[in-house]
């Protein structure tokens, strides 16, 4: 009987939510509670996504590395699927107390690597599946060379799920044509001078495409989705942005893609 994956996600987030890893620290806007509120539903879609791939190749106990896991939520829902996680971020995260001792209950490894601009420290060929979400904007160097190292630690028949902001969305363009930055506020950068935890690059379709293809990857399956699934109270709004959506799903949020 295959998982259900959503379910299954759902559960984590709502455990995640009710006990933070983050619960002695400020609430807020930048919070743990309102991160993964915010990124619930690509968590979701993520765990489902990956878990139907699993569930079509009929792999016992895949062995499969999430590079900026964060706070664990996708996971965590894989491995109480039967998938053999390992779950990578820089130490102050990964070492936070509350944090291991779920993994140890869930059974996933965690590995912290501190500088991903660096070899990574897995031996080639030693997945089956590499889960990267919303990482890559972070890096503020030439990411070529890391795609190519997910590359490396993937087995032959395996394959990588990524996600990235999508620079060309409906959003980021209004935004342009008003006027206003696409990303962080200049503000944020002097309120907080030495914070690095920006958006340094984002991509659009073609360049995110060309940049697998540079590191390696062959078979690239790109897709749409969102980070929050409009809702708007107005109906007449919202029946116009769903139906824009529908007919141009390139103006979405979130690039996600398949690669191998």
């Amino acid at each position: 009987m295959t998982p259900n994956w959503r379910s299954l996600a759902d559960n984590v987030l709502q455990e995640s939510l009710a006990n933070p890893v983050t619960q002695n620290e400020p609430s807020g806007p930048d919070s743990e509670i309102a991160y993964l509120k915010n990124l619930s539903h690509t968590h979701i879609d993520t765990v489902a996504r990956v878990g139907a791939k699993f569930d079509v190749s009929g792999l016992a106990r895949p062995q499969v590395l999430e590079m900026g896991a964060y706070f664990g939520v996708v996971s965590m829902a894989l491995a109480r699927g039967g998938i053999h996680m390992t779950a990578q971020d820089l130490s102050s995260i990964t070492h936070r107390a509350p944090l291991l001792q779920r993994y140890q209950l869930e059974g996933v490894t965690p590995s912290a690597v501190d500088d991903v601009s660096q070899p990574l420290p897995y031996a080639d060929h030693s997945f089956d599946a590499l889960i990267c979400c919303e990482m890559l904007e972070h890096l503020p160097f030439n990411t070529v060379r890391l795609i190519r190292e997910m590359k490396r630690v993937l087995k032959s028949d395996g394959f990588a799920f990524l996600a990235v902001p999508n620079q060309a969305s409906a959003k980021r363009r209004l935004q342009l044509l008003l006027g206003k930055p696409i990303r962080e506020q200049m503000s944020s950068w002097i309120s907080a001078p030495n914070d690095d935890n920006w958006h340094w690059r984002e991509y659009v379709t073609s360049e995110f495409r060309q940049l697998l293809e540079g590191g390696g990857f062959n078979k690239i399956d790109l897709g749409y989705r969102h980070y929050t699934p409009p809702a708007h109270p107005n109906r007449i709004r919202r029946i116009f942005v769903n139906l824009m959506y529908a007919l141009k799903p390139s103006l979405m949020d979130n690039i996600y893609v398949f690669a191998s």
